[in-house]
């Protein structure tokens, strides 16, 4: 019942808000927020219905037309009930548990959609934010957003790039190191202390200007610390540790420079939840493919990417950087081996402020490339980057999740555990991502002889695209294969909807499915909400609608 309470009181003050701030709303998003907040309306009165049964006697259920809808008042009557009362709400305990459950999954479609509003540029959001900071009563989620907003909104050009204290002298871990299997993330122990951090280190562009890179740092630190990981999919940052590393290889070219060089790195340090434990990367559980875990974990683990690609979006920032190396489970409670836990997106060492500079360079590594667009493949990517461009590296991956198997596969792959280090060398980044030297997929070799990078680059991701469509429909269904269709051809021209036209099921029963896309074309606005209103409408609902 505290559940319940609780998570009526958080919503009551995000659509409170919603209300304050209408007019500064985009039409399309308006719209958008009605129809999840019709869907609540709905749930609100069979909720009530419930628990009116529990409290309420026999000649008031006549009035209930009259009344309002109040879920704290019911809970407040839930918990002073007798004996007698107590041993129905036993029976009825299912039926609570099932509003608590459809309360909590609604709310997890709401919050990254809600969180939108912090793109909008318009006075009178930082009036009602700074209203709400005022409150005796605060909503954590609220103030969390403000947060992020008022960080994000920070000058990149007057700021200097030092101040505050998100940047840390590297005395705060120790040599304690624990590689995680096929991610370039660490977990560190703190010194004197039995806790241990995720540290992500983002090896700078040599082409970059230092100080700009140094205030774009601080930005996103500054943005990371304000996050609710519970709701966001993201972890808290704690402070950054600025470093030198030394390379053999061009780290943005993947190219051999013949000598060891020292490049400038910025080590993240990310607070872990006391309820989490063992992490692992998404490509360690995709060469795993444990047959154990269940279809509606995949799902879950699905639901969170989808919500954290929109909260980064929302920050104003886009990564550059999502594939299964960079996102990160970790087990949450007591281990379960069909429950795969809590999903954190990391690997931040490409990110870009989404009005920053964009240098147009790339590493041009295949097992990189898979995961980006073609317009964005090679060493110099033919587009500026935009969020439009993390959304198709998005599809690649739940393209991966849906099929449960990996498309980068090893010889000798290490243990999918994280396994400790007696060494704190930066040196270690690229043996700890590639402990092995990668094996293509099938339809990576077979166009390798192409020279064209471009056709090379369109032929894969034609080929992706034909895995999605006539695959994943068996697999994972036909709405999740839809979703995953649309973020493969996000930057396309509409595609024809429905079967090709030998036809879903001709003659022969047989037939590719067509599936949607182009919907997010040469889509472009100052503060990002078409693009963010278009990708909650057309991915993130239709992925949390799906049930299993």
């Amino acid at each position: 019942m505290i559940s319940i309470e609780h998570n009526w009181m958080k919503t009551e003050a995000q659509i409170n808000f919603l209300k304050k701030i209408a007019t500064t709303l985009d039409p399309c998003y308006r719209d958008v927020q009605s129809r999840v907040l019709s869907e609540l309306e709905g749930k609100l009165k069979t909720a009530t219905l419930t628990m009116d049964q529990l409290v309420i006697h026999e000649k008031e259920k006549k009035k209930e037309k009259e009344r309002d809808l109040d879920i704290p008042a019911v809970t407040k009557a839930l918990e002073k009930m007798g004996p007698s009362k107590k041993v129905k709400y036993a029976f009825q305990k299912g039926s609570l548990e099932s509003i608590r459950d459809d309360l909590e999954n609604w709310q997890r479609r709401f919050d990254p959609s809600w969180m939108l509003t912090m793109r909008i540029a318009d006075s009178l959001i930082d009036e009602e934010l700074d209203q709400e900071e005022r409150k005796p009563q605060q909503t954590k989620f609220i103030i969390a957003a403000k947060g992020v907003r008022d960080a994000a909104r920070e000058s990149t050009s007057t700021s200097s790039p030092t101040d505050g204290s998100i940047f840390k002298s590297a005395t705060i871990l120790t040599t304690d190191e624990t590689s995680i299997p096929f991610s370039s993330a660490l977990l560190c122990q703190l010194p004197d202390s039995k806790e241990h951090v995720l540290v992500d280190t983002m090896i700078c562009n040599p082409i970059a200007n230092m100080d700009r890179t140094m205030r774009d740092v601080r930005k996103l630190a500054r943005i990371l610390s304000k996050v609710d990981p519970s709701t966001f999919s993201l972890l808290a940052c704690i402070g950054v540790i600025r470093s030198s590393t030394t390379c053999t290889k061009q780290p943005f070219s993947g190219v051999y420079q013949g000598q060891s060089k020292e490049h400038p790195t910025f080590k993240f340090l990310f607070a872990i939840p006391t309820s989490l434990s063992s992490p692992k990367s998404l490509r360690a559980l995709l060469i795993e493919s444990n047959p154990w875990y269940p279809l509606n974990s995949r799902f879950d683990l699905a639901k969170q990417l989808t919500s954290s690609v929109l909260f980064i979006h929302s920050s104003q920032f886009v990564h550059k950087n999502i594939r299964p190396e960079t996102t990160i489970i970790f087990e949450k409670g007591e281990k379960s081996r069909s429950d795969l836990g809590k999903l954190f997106l990391v690997g931040f060492e490409k990110f870009r402020p989404a009005e920053g500079i964009t240098y147009r360079t790339s590493d041009g590594i295949w097992q990189h490339d898979l995961y980006r667009h073609p317009s964005r493949q090679g060493t110099q990517p033919e587009e500026e980057y935009q969020m439009q461009h993390d959304i198709y590296s998005l599809g690649v991956v739940l393209l991966e999740l849906g099929l449960w198997q990996s498309f980068i596969t090893y010889p000798n792959p290490p243990p999918s555990s994280p396994t400790s280090s007696s060494s704190s060398s930066d040196t270690k980044q690229a043996e700890l991502e590639d402990p092995t030297t990668p094996i293509p997929p099938a339809f990576i070799t077979q166009y390798a002889s192409e020279k064209d990078m471009r056709k090379r680059a369109t032929a894969i991701k034609a080929h992706v695209i034909s895995l999605a469509s006539e695959m994943l429909p068996a697999r994972m269904g036909r709405k999740y294969a839809d979703i995953v269709l649309l973020c493969l051809r996000c930057l396309d021209s509409a595609p024809p909807l429905g079967p090709t036209v030998e036809g879903e099921g001709g003659e022969d029963g047989k037939g590719s499915y067509c599936g949607p896309g182009g919907e997010f074309e040469d889509v472009f606005d100052e503060d990002g909400i078409v693009v963010g209103v278009k990708y909650i409408e057309k991915i993130l609902l239709k992925m949390q609608e799906i049930s299993v």
